[in-house]
């Protein structure tokens, strides 16, 4: 038997042991390095390692760098990917091939197929040695044994595009009853969901995607936002995190994240039950919609802060309707006498109804306020005091900030009352 034909049954042999051993894709990753001699990356379809060998630092190669390093590609990397065609030649490459690596060592790639889904990929570095034509039946045999260990492991069940993402689209889509669930309420460390949940809705549509892959983006959230699962649902990635006392490191995380990548994105607010998700899902989408529509140089918005103008969108259509006749008055007197009622009025609900407050918030004297109060009472012929009418007064208002026919102002009560 030549020798050629005694490599090949020795790394059929090493690798059909290190499956039988069941020690996981590390054991056949540092198989598939030691019988190819030249390292090996088995990585998901997102550019997120699932195994390395060997664990060594490879100062010449960035790629691997970031691969030991962060467990998957940096941004930068994966564009210049996108950009190169590497991304479109794996997924539409059945047999494995070789790509020359600007700027780095040549990698031979092949694609790994589970369940009928491309699901991973394996890339050997040509550092020790050169590439020969037995290596491409090498990697063959490397990406059927990568193909068997995940199917074994039942990989499908707990990686990218399976148990979580089936739980949160089935949520998503109202199925509530799914028998996943239940397997979520019994183990929640299982897919790293803490105590406290938010929806977060990215939407996409402004995305960059000609120099990044959406999928990348999608895992690269997971990274970036600790104890966070995320989906690619519709135009928008979703993405529910979860802490346990704050979620402030969140919160400036994703805005950091948004501005840089011109990302709009909407956040409910704090739940604990999972069950509830399509209800918070439809909060991060009202604050989404509504956010953009009232701010839209900002890149995150946050349904606390936009669920009264979330009301103020439904009342939208009807505004003539649901505008009290009286501040539509009072908005015709200031513009027949040239006044400023109006404002004070609106400065008066939004300071809580406290004349000192109010007073420096509008820089006047607290009796000047006292006098316009008055002065709005006879001409509507009203009560300051009625709190009904008072509260709607309010409600108008925000409908008119949502139909901006009447700016939002924010207004500061901080420094001594006005002598």
């Amino acid at each position: 038997m030549n020798t050629e034909r005694q490599n090949d049954i020795s790394f059929a042999q090493k690798l059909l042991s290190a499956l039988a051993k069941a020690r996981g894709l590390q054991s056949v990753a540092d198989v598939g390095s030691r019988m190819m001699g030249n390292p090996v990356v088995i990585s998901d379809k997102s550019w997120s390692v699932l195994a390395l060998a060997p664990d060594e630092d490879i100062e010449t190669d960035r790629e691997w760098q970031e691969f030991r390093k962060d467990g998957m590609l940096s941004i930068t990397t994966v564009s210049r990917d996108v950009q190169s065609g590497l991304s479109i030649k794996l997924t539409d490459s059945d047999a494995p091939f070789i790509w020359e690596n600007e700027g780095g060592n040549r990698r031979l790639f092949s694609s790994v197929i589970v369940g009928g889904r491309n699901s991973a990929t394996i890339s050997v570095l040509e550092l020790n040695r050169p590439f020969t034509e037995e290596d491409m039946e090498n990697i063959t045999m490397l990406r059927d044994a990568v193909s068997a260990e995940m199917q074994k492991d039942k990989f499908l069940n707990y990686t990218r595009g399976m148990l979580h993402e089936e739980l949160i689209e089935n949520l998503l889509e109202g199925k509530a009853g799914t028998p996943i669930l239940a397997e979520f309420e019994m183990s929640r460390t299982k897919f790293g969901f803490k105590k406290n949940l938010r929806v977060h809705v990215l939407d996409i549509r402004g995305f960059d995607v000609e120099n990044y892959s959406v999928p990348y983006i999608r895992n690269y959230l997971e990274k970036l936002i600790s104890d966070s699962r995320a989906v690619i649902y519709g135009d928008n990635i979703v993405l529910v995190s979860s802490f346990d006392k704050t979620s402030e490191h969140i919160g400036n995380a994703l805005t950091d994240f948004a501005k840089s990548h011109n990302i709009k994105a909407g956040v409910s607010r704090v739940f604990t039950d999972l069950s509830d998700l399509r209800f918070h899902y439809n909060e991060a989408l009202a604050a989404l919609s509504v956010g953009m529509h009232m701010d839209s140089e900002k890149n995150i918005y946050s349904y606390d802060e936009y669920a009264i103008f979330h009301i103020a969108q439904l009342c939208s259509d009807n505004s003539e309707m649901f505008i009290h006749p009286k501040l539509t008055q009072l908005f015709r007197l200031d513009r027949e006498h040239d006044s400023s009622f109006a404002d004070s009025l609106y400065a008066y609900l939004k300071c809580n109804r406290n004349i000192t407050n109010t007073a420096n918030a509008l820089h006047i004297h607290r009796n000047t306020l006292i006098y316009h109060l008055k002065r709005i009472e006879d001409m509507l012929d009203i009560s300051i005091d009625d709190v009904d009418l008072l509260l709607h007064f309010e409600m108008s208002f925000r409908i008119m900030e949502y139909n901006k026919t009447f700016a939002r102002k924010n207004l500061t009560t901080k420094g001594k009352e006005n002598a």
